[in-house]
Parts: structure tokens; C-alpha cells; sequence
């Protein structure tokens, strides 16, 4: 009892967190569906609880490129049995429907956010890279001898695609923002931020109904 409590009470701090007047929900469209991943506000990222009807915004704008297309959202709507779990959730419908856009991001922001064109790229990714193959689940994309590849050839083989580096705190710890794609087409969104030289911790990551 006392469990449920305390995460509820936390639930409903980090969603005062998300709304608060500097907050955004940020997540992907799939199929014409809304999925949350993070909140951001006060330049920091966060899960978004599944559990939270308020995590719908009702229009979103692509995150990271200056556009005046807006989606607009329906309603929240519930669904039941996540990643084959038993959980419920919520992700809003996008009106009108719109072509599969899963390789990007979408927030109720108006101005977008900066990502880095940075020199040492490549050796970010693959630090990376590096990580997620020896990651108890990563291996499973990238094993260890994909590392003799370019990170665009470990990028093509592994279906594991960085689309964007941030760094939204200023901390000179970066955020990626990757896809990915599991067997039977099903693809995946997640965001990594860098612990260290070589550690990344996950913030978020979902792959809408895969196994």
C-alpha cells in the first residue's frame, strides 16, 4: 500500500513538472498515434509516466525543424497491454491521419529545439555504439564485430539510427535521439544521455506493441 502511494505521489510530481509553463511532452507519431516519451522542462528531460491522461497535448509540431504544421490531437485514448505487458496507457490520435513519421520527434513547442553539428560526431555515436554492444539488450542490434564498421555501416546493418545530438541542460553531456527497428518491421524510438565518456543511461524508450 505504502508502494502505491509513493508512486503515485511521484507520478503526479513529475507530471506538475512536465506542465509546468516551460514544459513539453515530446514524442513520436506511428500509425497515426501519438506516443509520449519525455517531458522536458527547465532544460532537463524525463520519462513521461504512461499512466498519466494529461500527458496528451492536443497539437504537436516536429521538435527539432521550424515548421508551421501543427497536428492536432484527439482525445486521449486508452490502450491495454504494452510491450505484451499488463499495463495500460494513453497516446493521442492524430487528426487528420498523417503518413507513418516514427524516425521523428513531435512536441507541443513552438520554437524548436537546437541539435549539435559537432566535429567529434562520430566518435559520440560510437561511444554509443560501443555501449549498446554490450548492453545486455543492445547486443542483441549491434554485436561486437559490427564495431570494425563505420558507425553509418553499424547505423544500416543494425537499424539502430542516431537522428539527432543535443545537449539541452548545457552540461557537456549529450542526448541522442535514436529509432530502431525489431524483427517484423516493428520500430522503436528511444533517448540515451550520456553518463561519462563511455556510459549512457536510458531516459526513454518504446516500441509500440512489439513482443
Amino acid at each position: 500500500m505504502k508502494k502505491q502511494i509513493l508512486t503515485t505521489l511521484l507520478l503526479m510530481l513529475i507530471s506538475s513538472k512536465c506542465l509546468a509553463q516551460d514544459g513539453a511532452i515530446i514524442g513520436y507519431i506511428k500509425d497515426s498515434l501519438f506516443h509520449p516519451l519525455v517531458c522536458f522542462a527547465d532544460g532537463r528531460l524525463t520519462a513521461a509516466p504512461d499512466t498519466n491522461k494529461s500527458m496528451i497535448p492536443s497539437w504537436v509540431k516536429n521538435v527539432f525543424h521550424a515548421t508551421d504544421l501543427r497536428f492536432n490531437l484527439s482525445d486521449p485514448v486508452k490502450y491495454i497491454n504494452y510491450y505484451g505487458v499488463d499495463t495500460t496507457g494513453y497516446y493521442g490520435k492524430v487528426a487528420p491521419s498523417t503518413p507513418d513519421e516514427s524516425g521523428n520527434y513531435y512536441a507541443n513547442l513552438e520554437t524548436p529545439l537546437k541539435y549539435l553539428e559537432l566535429q567529434n560526431r562520430e566518435q559520440i555515436i560510437f561511444s554509443f555504439y560501443q555501449f549498446f554492444s554490450e548492453d545486455k539488450w543492445g547486443r542483441h542490434f549491434i554485436p561486437k564485430k559490427l564495431l570494425d564498421q563505420t558507425i553509418d555501416e553499424i547505423s544500416k546493418q543494425s537499424n539502430v539510427v542516431v537522428h539527432y545530438i543535443t545537449d539541452l541542460d548545457s552540461d557537456s553531456k549529450y542526448e541522442l535521439w535514436i529509432s530502431y527497428k525489431v524483427l517484423y518491421g516493428k520500430s522503436g524510438n528511444m533517448i540515451y544521455g550520456q553518463t561519462g565518456k563511455t556510459g549512457w543511461d536510458s531516459i526513454s524508450n518504446q516500441c509500440f506493441m512489439c513482443d
